[in-house]
């Protein structure tokens, strides 16, 4: 609908139509409409989505279609609580193991909301396990195909072993129902993850045994051909080039994941910038740029990295009185808790120019370059 409207040619018909098309979204009629004319569900939403955020904040407007790669996202949130399965000193030692039928499983919903869903499903989990109080725990997460009444489903299956969910309460819990009661708790979350997975054109239920642990079951529409729901590759070479007068520019990148950095440093030249250069190590990072002459353009840095973070970092560049434009890129900030205000705020008084959340969706990061760079 914005897209329509920006162009400032669209009829009322067009418009009309548009409307429609976003009412039978949010009433899951697309879902039966989709198995007569093959529409990809995740394509249409994500559009809409990404068209309305951002031309409500006044940036372009661009469309970013790609399903999500399972695993990708499925090992960040492991790496993200690793500490939390691992913490031998207040009792926890989760294993935490997965089975895919195939290396490249996709979901066709958007990456952060598959990490929503995953982050939910773990969180609960490890409350559960660790209440079960049992010698040996774990988590497991496996996946398959299957046919439903001629469609066809990617399949997966979240287990554990913990307290697992009363029959009376299978149902409930899909309907906001949370057995915690403590102050703060936003409850279990599986209402979200329905309507995520739902609005997907999938389904899921719970099948576990009280006492001996819960069986999620998740079905997500088979995504087949990636490659016919990515965006235009001749759209995205055109629209992600820094302008000639960028193409000079000095950037540091900083996080320990080296497959993050490449991504990174291989987006960065391909758009245009051609000095790069990437670290591991905060203290390495700290070290160039207190050298360097003339100073980094812009620092790109994450904020979870050891032995020091990426919040270290920006306060050590601030007590050296070295100025130089931040941009953050982290998976830790915008799930509105309360350290995530604090974290915010802190960054902002450090004079961070920037945030972007990881996944990183790089035309976001192109967007807020520029406007750095400027």
């Amino acid at each position: 609908l914005v897209s329509l409207i920006g162009r400032g040619n669209a009829g009322h018909k067009d418009i009309l139509d548009s409307i429609e098309n976003i009412h039978n979204i949010a009433t899951g009629k697309l879902i039966q409409q989709r198995r007569k004319t093959e529409l990809n569900i995740h394509k249409t939403m994500t559009g809409y989505i990404k068209a309305v955020q951002r031309s409500l904040m006044g940036e372009t407007i661009y469309f970013n279609t790609r399903p999500t790669h399972l695993m990708s996202m499925v090992n960040r949130v492991k790496q993200k609580y690793r500490e939390i399965l691992e913490d031998k000193s207040g009792g926890i030692n989760i294993a935490f193991d997965t089975v895919v039928h195939t290396p490249d499983v996709y979901i066709g919903v958007l990456d952060f909301a598959l990490i929503n869903i995953l982050e939910n499903l773990l969180t609960n989990s490890i409350r559960k396990v660790h209440e079960s109080k049992k010698k040996e725990q774990w988590i497991h997460l496996s996946t398959g195909e299957e046919t439903i009444d001629g469609e066809d489903y990617t399949v997966c299956r979240w287990e554990d072993n913990g307290t697992g969910v009363i029959p009376g309460r299978k149902q409930s819990i899909f309907d906001g129902d949370s057995d915690k009661t403590e102050e703060g708790d936003h409850g279990i979350g599986l209402r979200d993850i329905k309507n995520t997975v739902e609005s997907s054109g999938g389904f899921i239920r719970e099948e576990g045994v009280a006492g001996e642990g819960a069986l999620f079951i998740i079905g997500f529409p088979k995504v087949t051909k990636v490659e016919e729901i990515d965006y235009d590759e001749d759209l995205e070479e055109e629209v992600l080039c820094f302008p000639a007068v960028y193409k000079q520019k000095k950037i540091f990148v900083v996080d320990d994941d080296m497959q993050i950095l490449s991504l990174f440093k291989g987006f960065l030249q391909k758009a245009g910038i051609q000095d790069v250069t990437a670290f591991t190590r905060v203290d390495d990072a700290l070290a160039a740029v207190k050298k360097a002459s003339p100073c980094p353009d812009m620092v790109i840095t994450d904020l979870e990295m050891e032995p020091l973070n990426g919040l270290a970092f920006v306060k050590k560049l601030k007590d050296s009185g070295i100025s130089v434009p931040v941009l953050v890129v982290s998976g830790i900030l915008f799930h509105g808790t309360p350290t995530d205000y604090s974290l915010l705020r802190e960054l902002n008084m450090l004079g961070v120019r920037d945030i972007v959340r990881k996944p990183v969706d790089f035309i976001e990061l192109f967007d807020k370059m520029q406007r750095i760079l400027a």
